[in-house]
């Protein structure tokens, strides 16, 4: 149909509604499903009224999905409102264009919601105008487009979504009026019984806490069992404190969480007496043991001290740098710029011991703004960016940052304790409309190979040569380019920033954190930043499943319910990075083990946490944020956020660990250059679950991104795993079928290559035909149909774990093997294989165990198999 015709459709359509909805509002026709165009990954229907928008999100694809109306001919009101219900997504794009080619950006919060919510968009103020047509302003409504950016957190993981819409019209929205207060007030609690009864509670823990002073005063205290100490000193000051604040505030909540702590402190200290007189080999590690982390080297993408590796682990901006008594040897810092400053703060640091994480913002001072205003033209970038609230295209920027990089490298540059350098906090970059116009259209004629018909064909446009491109979103194929040269600007300014550097100190580690956990980031291009930095970034959340508070479906998380935590988060991070620059460090700068609004994170998830990610190749952790609530105005007592320093367990959990990974490191890096036969391509709204059940098959896999499998060197792998709606590009399918005729094979959903990025079809038939190699799986991914194909492949698997849910890997020539038990309940492991023998020993506790044991959930053996 041509979109003249389907114009004229849809002016029929509006003109045709029934009279009382025509005469209610010009825009209530907006809630029949006909009105809208749909991307492929769309479908619009109508139920009871509303408008029902089902939507497939792959995280793994730039740019917004969305619906359109257009030709609507609209007269503009003041205020433009309709009704939103979404429990999942994070909020709503709107752009409307005129009939004279002005294009308006607007940006609706307050999702997601479990009830309807109005949304009401004021037409003359845009967040900004994406074209500014003959005038500069919206005159009319022609076109509405309403988009969800996946890459932008307004979804948790790739998958299936649904948004509701109903009451589209000309004015203010209805208000919904909030539920009615009960008649009788709740009932207060007598805090000063409550009070009373905490202090004799705080009496018992001081006589507990004096008790372990002694014990261990009279014994020789280990480095764990000072650990404890230390956190209990802490906690039995903190808990006054919180105890203090509920009793003057009437907060039931944080009274609560003061009783935790004091009796956390009482069952510490007689877990401690125990471990005294039964000394394991995880509490009977010397202080002088530890290595120097302020010596640091960078081999083969790890930290080394001399000879002996190093894991690193720390906290983000401290309560005090004090921390190795409490089982860490590294900090991470960003509260300091001027290079005096830095080598003061640096030399503090090195001497405690600590090796050290330095952060250089990209945030710039109030006056710059005022000074260049090309730095944030409208203030879009303050407003939406606030991590990196800068234009990154502003000719004002590289003369400010440079000479402040420059001056901080050589500040830096002959401390051996400065692990890594951040130049970015939390890349998160929208997309806007601040960019050189020339720029943009030489970025689209690399990627169109000069081809303006081509352009003009997926954009549903008719430019003339690629001189008179300028952006307008209305198909996916052009959404899809706009996100794509967002994130490649993001990366030329980023690898000028590292080159800043690298010019003064050539061998620093430098990255960005890469905010969001393994969701693709907005503007973060995995594969262009591993090319031009030295280290990988991130900013992780993994969530407790087993024991947490919150309900599964909190916020617009997606929580499986399956397994004992949420392992996959940043693992798959982890893995990513693994697979496309297995030489460099990774770092996660800001460690967000403590979730937001859990009060009660089990210490088990802790640990299982830490040795997870460092198993899977993570060098260095930093976790948020070491600074107690109350202590200054951004942290407040009501946040759901600082809550790392109430929870004792957690931090005598996250100490412990962190000495054991210190202690066994030797052990656990030669897991990050493990040799996998199997790849899974980290594309499609089935990856997640194809990911979860590949991690289970007791052999490692690599995750390819759609534009590594161009240039990937597939021929190093067996078996190829595709999920369902997984895309790629014309090239990359000509080179899945080229690995496919050389002998390897591959297990592909049966919906998957169908199309590319741009929704264009793909053609995979060819594939599809060779089936002595390929197998096409036509029901969801399972783990018998993996485990399978990975037979099928012969791809060597010496022993195998039985048990449900516990992840199991081997390194085969070093005799060493891991264990982690992500189910919910306790599991019996049995080992089964060739290099199974009677005397398997768990390095973490000493114990020795048999080809049979039991591991709790979350649980971790680390283990020394037989030679």
């Amino acid at each position: 149909m041509s979109r003249a015709l389907a114009t004229l459709l849809l002016s029929l359509l509006i003109v045709g509604a029934s009279a009382a909805q025509t005469a209610t509002d010009p825009f209530a026709p907006l809630s029949n499903p006909a009105a809208w165009t749909p991307d492929r990954v769309c479908r619009v229907t109508a139920e009871a009224g509303e408008l029902v928008w089902d939507f497939e999100a792959d995280k793994t694809v730039s740019g917004a999905i969305a619906i359109r109306a257009e030709g609507l001919s609209l007269p503009k009101p003041e205020i433009l409102s309709f009704q939103v219900l979404t429990p999942d997504v994070g909020y709503l794009l709107v752009t409307i264009a005129d009939r004279d080619g002005t294009w308006a950006s607007y940006q609706c919060f307050g999702l997601p919601n479990k009830t309807w919510t109005p949304i009401e968009i004021t037409i003359a103020e845009p967040w900004f105008y994406w074209a500014d047509g003959a005038d500069g302003q919206i005159g009319d409504i022609d076109s509405i487009i309403l988009g969800i950016e996946p890459r932008a957190g307004e979804v948790r993981g790739s998958g299936r979504y649904q948004m509701r819409l109903r009451d589209f019209r000309s004015g203010p929205a209805d208000k919904v009026e909030p539920a009615p207060s009960p008649s009788t007030p709740p009932t207060q609690p007598d805090f000063s019984s409550q009070y009373q009864k905490f202090q004799q509670l705080y009496a018992q823990a001081v006589e507990a806490l004096t008790d372990m002073e002694a014990t261990l005063q009279s014994a020789q205290p280990t480095d764990h069992q000072l650990v404890t100490l230390n956190v209990a000193r802490d906690a039995l000051g903190w808990s006054a404190l919180d105890a203090a604040y509920a009793n003057d505030h009437a907060n039931q909540s944080i009274m609560d969480q003061a009783v935790r702590q004091v009796q956390w402190i009482i069952d510490a200290a007689e877990r401690t007496t125990a471990e005294t007189a039964q000394p394991s080999a995880a509490t009977g590690q010397a202080v002088s043991d530890r290595p120097d982390a302020t010596n640091l080297t960078v081999r083969n993408g790890d930290y080394y001290a001399g000879d002996r590796p190093v894991i690193l682990t720390g906290m983000q901006s401290p309560w005090s740098t004090n921390l190795r008594p409490y089982g860490y040897n590294a900090i991470s810092r960003h509260e300091f710029s001027i290079p005096e400053q830095i080598t003061a703060i640096a030399e503090e640091d090195r001497q405690q011991g600590l090796a050290l994480d330095f952060m250089s913002e990209i945030h710039v001072p109030g006056e710059w703004y005022e000074q260049h205003p090309t730095l944030d033209p409208n203030g879009f970038r303050r407003k939406r960016n606030p991590f990196m609230a800068v234009n990154i295209d502003s000719e004002a920027l590289d003369a400010l940052r440079g000479p402040l990089l420059t001056s901080q490298a050589q500040a830096l540059a002959k401390l051996p304790h400065i692990a890594s350098l951040q130049i970015v906090n939390e890349l998160w970059y929208a997309e806007g409309p601040y960019y050189q116009a020339a720029d943009f259209q030489q970025y689209l004629r690399q990627a169109y190979d000069n081809d303006i018909e081509t352009l003009n064909r997926l954009w549903d446009t008719d430019f003339a040569d690629f001189d008179e491109v300028r952006y307008v979103p209305r198909t996916r194929a052009a959404r899809v380019d706009m996100g794509r040269y967002t994130a490649f600007r993001v990366t030329r300014q980023v690898d000028w920033e590292a080159k800043q550097i690298h010019q003064v100190d050539p061998n620093r580690v430098v990255l960005v954190k890469v905010h969001g956990g393994y969701w693709s980031t907005l503007g973060a291009d995995y594969m262009g930043l591993a090319a031009v930095l030295s280290g990988n970034g991130m900013d992780n959340y993994p969530e407790p499943i087993l024991g947490r508070q919150r309900p599964l479906d909190h916020g617009h998380e997606r929580l499986d319910p399956r397994f004992a935590a949420d392992f996959w988060t940043q693992a798959v991070c982890i893995d990513t990075y693994c697979s496309l620059a297995p030489n460099k460090p990774i770092i996660d700068g800001e460690y967000h083990i403590a979730p937001y609004d859990e009060t009660q994170t089990p210490p088990q998830f802790v640990r299982a946490m830490f040795w997870q990610a460092s198993l899977h190749g993570r060098d260095a952790a930093y976790m948020w944020i070491g600074q107690r609530r109350g202590a200054h105005p951004w942290i407040s007592y009501d946040s759901g956020d600082f809550l790392l320093l109430t929870q004792p367990w957690m931090l005598e959990a996250a100490g412990r660990t962190a000495l054991d990974l210190e202690r066994l490191a030797e052990h656990v890096i030669p897991f990050h250059h493990r040799k996998a036969d199997v790849a899974l391509l980290r594309s499609g709204l089935g990856f997640l679950e194809w990911y979860k059940q590949a991690y289970f098959q007791d052999c490692p896999f690599d995750l390819i991104l759609p534009d590594a499998v161009e240039g990937a060197d597939l021929a190093g792998y067996k078996l190829l795993l595709i999920p369902n709606g997984a895309w790629v590009s014309p090239e990359g399918l000509a080179r899945i079928e080229e690995f496919v005729k050389r002998g390897g094979h591959v297990a592909m959903a049966e919906r998957s290559l169908e199309m590319t990025e741009r929704e264009q079809p793909l053609d995979s038939t060819g594939l599809r035909k060779l089936t002595d190699r390929v197998v096409v799986v036509k029901t969801e991914a399972s783990r018998p149909i993996i485990d399978r194909v990975i037979e099928r492949a012969d791809i060597r698997r010496p022993i195998r774990c039985r048990a449900n849910n516990v992840e199991f890997r081997l390194l085969e020539d070093r005799h060493i093997a891991y264990a982690i038990n992500f189910d919910r309940k306790p599991q019996r492991v049995v080992l089964e294989g060739e290099a199974v023998g009677s005397k398997i020993v768990d390095l973490i506790t000493g114990r020795e165990l048999g080809a049979a044991f039991e591991l709790a959930p979350l649980e971790v053996v680390l283990l020394q198999m037989p030679q």
